[in-house]
């Protein structure tokens, strides 16, 4: 009878981290075993004792070393916690540590890192190897969905099936500045302002992020969000009203868009006024739309400014010449047309209009 044992430690393990478990294996009539399912890279320590049964007879004892061959890794890199991943609109950054509860699944010497990054929708590949246990790309096209290998290589090679994968998407581009900032009306009594502006990148805003500043001595801001509106009378143009303001004379408004990617905001755009009421601009493209015998109908674009709150239209119509110098010409009492909700266009037809 042959008693045997053997334990192993991994070459790429630290001490703390070898494993020594013995196994005992009893051998009878043979001069020969196989061990099965051995670690590649790994050093084992064979014991093998003789036993001849015989009460009297010493055991003879013997111990060799053998070293397995080195393979492809068995496992992936971490993601690195106390290092998150960080994306830009044109960057990533990621960084990565080696398992070291896997550290016998290396299967060889840690030599360096191959990292894979493809573009999902032009498939374009990009291949770095390198030391350090971190990576970061430039030039990503924004809003854009990649993915991301890394795989542990060794002094045997890289295991195509092992990977750390990250998924992602580059952010939007940096947010621009709005444009066109403009108070289009206002009311000192009313406490009551309201500014038109223009924004072209608004696939990906989700709000903008406002302030008033009050008095310039004194610090008396007052910060808001409010959703991405458009102005009812200029659909391209994004309206907002604020009441009940501080009767202040002088503000300095300040404005920024804001979006899921940048929840801070981008560029500050502002404007000084302010709360006096001034004169309206006059309404544009003032036009006849049909006429008739005793009517006349007639459409007006709103005025671009306001400056105080809309609430009327005033209609003059006067006779200038006629067919009948000697009737000409007759007067028509003006009209006024309330407003009661801003519209890209009004119209009007006069009735009764006295007929030659």
């Amino acid at each position: 009878m042959v008693l045997a044992a053997y334990g192993f430690w991994n070459r790429c393990c630290s001490i703390k981290e070898i494993e020594q478990n013995w196994t005992s294996i009893t051998i009878y009539n043979h001069t020969n075993y196989e061990i099965f399912n051995t670690v590649p890279n790994s050093q084992y320590s064979i014991q093998v004792l003789v036993d001849v049964n015989e009460k009297n007879t010493t055991q003879q004892e013997n111990m060799i070393d053998v070293l397995t061959p080195p393979s492809n890794p068995k496992t992936e890199p971490l993601l690195d916690p106390e290092h998150p991943i960080y994306i830009t609109n044109n960057s990533i950054f990621v960084q990565w540590k080696v398992d070291s509860k896997n550290c016998s699944k290396l299967n060889g010497f840690l030599s360096q890192f191959y990292i894979e990054l493809k573009g999902k929708i032009d498939n374009i590949l990009q291949i770095r190897e390198t030391k350090n246990n971190y990576i970061s790309f430039n030039d990503l096209k924004s809003n854009t969905p990649y993915e991301l290998k890394v795989f542990i290589k060794t002094h045997i090679g890289y295991n195509p099936e092992h990977f750390l994968f990250v998924n992602f998407t580059t952010k939007f581009e940096n947010l621009k500045p709005i444009e066109d900032l403009v108070v289009y009306k206002k009311s000192l009594k009313n406490r009551m302002v309201g500014f038109r502006w223009s924004y072209s990148q608004d696939t990906n805003l989700d709000g903008f992020i406002v302030s008033f500043d009050e008095n310039l001595l004194i610090n008396t801001k007052t910060v808001n969000i409010i959703p991405p509106q458009k102005c009812s009378a200029w659909p391209e143009y994004y309206c907002h009203t604020f009441y009940n303001l501080s009767p202040s004379s002088n503000y300095t408004f300040k404005i920024k868009p804001k979006s899921i990617d940048y929840p801070e905001g981008g560029k500050v755009s502002s404007i000084y006024f302010n709360s006096i009421d001034g004169l309206p601009d006059s309404p544009m493209n003032i036009k006849t739309t049909e006429i008739g015998n005793t009517t006349i109908s007639i459409a007006w674009d709103i005025p671009w400014i306001f400056n105080g709150d809309l609430k009327t239209f005033i209609i003059n119509i006067e006779e200038i010449a006629s067919i009948n110098m000697d009737t000409c010409c007759i007067s028509i009492a003006p009209t006024e047309i309330p407003v009661y909700e801003e519209l890209p266009t009004y119209n009007h037809t006069v009735i009764h209009f006295p007929q030659r």
